[in-house]
């Protein structure tokens, strides 16, 4: 019984693995593209769900890690009523997606 527990993880865990390092790929790079057009970034997460590790870089980004590692996410304000509350004194209305130019918003989410 157990021999078999065994093997179904002992399968998983590297497919696991490589999903978590491409999701993470895959949201850098939209983090990038937001970070170099001067877009707040309000999170970074790999994995869904309440977050078992945080922190906050000196930009107010607040990097997860999450239980569910089935995917990720980059949150950031599309609009000025978007800016979460804890980042309203160092958010500007130029620092929103929506206020971005076109090709910069292409970018982002080419990203």
């Amino acid at each position: 019984m157990f021999e078999g527990i065994f093997n179904i993880i002992h399968s998983l865990a590297p497919c696991l693995a490589v999903l978590v390092v491409l999701v993470t790929i895959h949201e850098y790079g939209h983090w990038f593209f937001l970070r170099r057009y001067g877009v707040f970034v309000d999170k970074f997460s790999v994995g869904f769900g309440k977050g078992f590790w945080m922190r906050e870089d000196q930009h107010g980004t607040q990097w997860m890690l999450a239980p569910i590692l089935l995917g990720g996410y980059v949150s950031f304000p599309y609009t000025e009523k978007d800016i979460p509350e804890r980042a309203k004194k160092r958010v500007k209305a130029t620092d929103v997606f929506n206020n971005k130019k076109p090709w910069q918003r292409a970018a982002v989410m080419f990203g």
